[in-house]
């Protein structure tokens, strides 16, 4: 196996065990204290995934940003996640330079459009009135938060950026593990 092929491998598993654990943070039938330590692990899991690529560094940093611009850090969980991914910088090292923090405002901006068009599909929209199809396409995206995907897709098939779409969806592959299982735990 190459360098190149482990460092991929590493950053999926990476970002597998980030979308887990980001789920597992969230679980109101598990302890806070569970919760907490699974915030600060995905976190410290965050940020070695980003040190692992530029492409997972621009992802994960970008999602961090969006979400904390979006007002989404408001749990202990979610304060630890931020303690534990600034704790891996610390550990792994911070791989960016100043050109690539545009692309990490780009993806944060996308990110926090993606919480917020959720956030009105949901809470703001009535189902069941009359839409034309663009408006139905739109609620669709935002209720299953998917801008975020499909600027990945948009990256991937423009720029190459094969591991910055293979994270997204191993992130969210880890996520909708944790979100079975957590209808299992009773």
């Amino acid at each position: 196996m190459n360098y190149s092929l482990m460092v991929f491998a590493a950053a999926l598993a990476a970002s597998l065990a980030t979308g887990f654990l980001a789920k597992a943070s969230e679980v109101k039938r598990f302890p806070p204290r569970a919760r907490i330590l699974s915030g600060l692990a995905c976190g410290f899991i965050l940020a070695l995934a980003a040190s692992l690529s530029v492409e997972t560094a621009v992802l994960f940093y970008g999602i961090a940003v969006g979400v904390l611009i979006a007002g989404k850090i408001d749990v202990p969980a979610h304060y630890a996640a931020l303690a534990g991914g600034l704790a891996g910088v610390l550990a792994f090292g911070f791989p960016l330079a100043h050109g690539e923090l545009v692309l990490v405002a780009g993806v944060a901006l996308v990110a926090f459009f993606d919480e917020k068009a959720h956030d009105f599909v949901t809470k703001k929209l009535k189902r069941g009135r009359k839409t034309n199809v663009l408006l139905k396409l739109f609620e669709f995206v935002a209720r299953n938060r998917l801008f975020l995907e499909i600027f990945a897709v948009a990256c991937a098939a423009l720029a190459g950026a094969l591991l910055f779409l293979a994270a997204l969806l191993a992130f969210d592959a880890g996520y909708a593990v944790a979100v079975r299982l957590q209808k299992k735990v009773k």
